[in-house]
């Protein structure tokens, strides 16, 4: 590693480079990605790029080293260690799992900060201290083996980082090098089969988690993932329910009595002491956040996937039985389209209404996304199809003549809309909440 010793930074995004950093590339097959990464050297001030190219190729800029898989990774760790060092000074608590990671990881900064721990999270939202934001959010589930590092020794003055590790993060080593001294395993339902393949793949992909840790803990009641893992020879332990009769009502649900549970049990293994769970505690922002005007709720979900639109729709039926339910929802472009009738299928049993809409149709046509979520169900009378997804929401947030909930999923905490490769500004929660400002001052 040349002039190893003026490097200060080290990052995977050769435009924010400067004359100090050291950037680790990666070019995937064909001439298209080599031509991107050649016209972004050109205007990057890097000191040095680490190139891994998934096809042979050479490079004539005299910072360009080209390394192989095994290189690329192991240099990574060396630099990051050197660069930033205080990153093992924080302990680190991983959850893994299709569904539940951001409410888990959430539950356990706030147990830990409540039994005197300093502690943050790493996932889907971004970088948090419960509300406050504590760094730029890093684009990823899981960032990148050197983002986490660098964000673990930027911290360092904290106790632990709660973070969501993901399928994508495990399967491509971003872990390199961390040790877990709690890890759990939320569930495993249909998800990003476009990466993976196959469920089965999914699944090895997940317990690579246990490369991280000596322990693994998994909620009680998920007996699908339960026999994958006994079937793999895989030892675990069910998290003990705790008592929730004095939290919130949203802790009724079994969805979430699972997750305070799981976490319940990272945080006693983390610590090695009981513990006390806040009575305040609270689900983080887009996780069954409930808004309410008259005989009427709201609530702004996460759930993008078939099994959380089930646990959704029928916790909700369960907790609510009078109530008409009215869900709506869309499907992502760009990704497992055998899943997109099947979330349709997970809400119509439990809802009186299906608003189908678009979510974030990336490159795809929405119509075409709703046409296969659809699919099979185009004559049923209690399916709306709306394409524009703030329309949705207006024709769903209204005063109602009888108890009403509206749920409506998908994007939960998201600000943005993914259109064509554009992030567009739009929020669920602000549509929710604009909505109900509009019905209040017409009854004015």
């Amino acid at each position: 590693m040349n002039n190893a010793h003026t490097i200060k930074s080290v990052t995977t995004n050769i435009q924010d480079a400067d004359s100090n950093s050291a950037v680790f590339y990666r070019i995937n097959e064909g001439q298209k990605n080599k031509d991107l990464f050649i016209e972004r050297l050109k205007n990057s001030q890097a000191q040095v790029v680490y190139v891994y190219s998934v096809e042979q190729w050479n490079c004539e800029d005299d910072r360009v080293v080209l390394v192989n898989e095994d290189e690329f990774l192991n240099l990574q760790e060396k630099l990051c260690n050197d660069v930033y060092p205080n990153w093992s000074k924080v302990k680190v608590i991983g959850v893994t799992g299709t569904n539940g990671k951001s409410t888990i990881v959430h539950l356990c900064q706030q147990i830990l900060s409540a039994n005197g721990q300093k502690a943050f999270t790493i996932g889907t939202i971004g970088v948090f201290d419960g509300e406050k934001e504590l760094l730029p959010s890093p684009g990823a589930t899981t960032p990148s083996a050197i983002d986490l590092k660098r964000i673990l020794h930027t911290l360092s003055t904290y106790d632990f980082a709660c973070i969501e590790v993901s399928s994508h993060a495990l399967a491509q080593g971003r872990l390199k090098g961390i040790e877990l001294i709690s890890a759990g395993f939320t569930n495993l339902t249909q998800d990003h089969l476009d990466y993976h393949g196959t469920l089965e793949n999914y699944f090895l992909a997940k317990v690579k988690i246990l490369e991280h840790a000596n322990k693994l803990y998994i909620p009680a009641g998920e007996d699908e993932l339960k026999n994958l893992l006994d079937k793999a020879s895989i030892k675990y332990t069910v998290a003990p329910q705790v008592d929730v009769s004095y939290l919130k009502d949203s802790f009724q649900m079994s969805f979430n009595l699972k997750n305070i549970s799981l976490a319940n049990s990272l945080v006693v293994e983390a610590l090695g002491k009981k513990i006390v769970i806040p009575t305040d505690i609270d689900l983080p922002k887009g996780r069954f956040n409930l808004f309410s005007y008259e005989k009427s709720s709201y609530v702004v979900d996460y759930a993008h996937t078939p099994d959380a639109i089930l646990n959704l729709c029928s916790e909700t039926r369960k907790a609510f039985p009078n109530h008409k339910i009215i869900t709506v929802f869309g499907c992502g472009g760009d990704r497992d389209r055998a899943k997109r009738v099947k979330m349709l299928e997970a809400a119509l049993p439990s809802s009186d209404e299906v608003i189908v809409t678009t979510d974030n149709p990336r490159t795809e046509d929405p119509e075409q996304i709703i046409s296969d979520i659809v699919k099979g169900h185009e004559d049923d009378k209690c399916i709306t199809i709306c394409v524009d997804r703030k329309k949705a929401i207006d024709l769903s947030v209204r005063s109602y003549s009888r108890d009403t909930i509206v749920l409506i999923a998908g994007k939960g905490h998201e600000e943005y809309q993914d259109i064509m490769g554009v992030k567009h500004h739009f929020s669920d929660i602000e549509e929710v909440k604009n909505k109900i400002e509009i019905l209040k001052n017409e009854d004015n």
